[in-house]
């Protein structure tokens, strides 16, 4: 979850390592996993892969986009 806790604070106050505060700690989070699925606006997408981050698109409507790594 990236700037998001609302209901998740429970879970997040439990493992705090797993949550990133905002868009910018996501680039270096999203570069070293190995693998992982992440849901965003189409918006934030476009940004995104204008930043060069290896993204494959996985689904997309007019709100959400869909996209995994590798």
């Amino acid at each position: 979850m990236v700037a998001y806790k609302d209901e998740l604070g429970f879970g997040i106050a439990h493992e705090p390592e797993k949550f990133i505060a905002d868009l910018a700690a996501f680039e270096p989070a999203w570069r070293a996993a190995l693998w992982a699925l992440a849901l965003m606006p189409p918006h934030t997408y476009r940004e995104f892969l204008g930043k060069g981050l290896p993204m494959r698109l996985v689904g997309q409507d007019t709100c959400r986009t869909i996209v995994a790594k590798p």
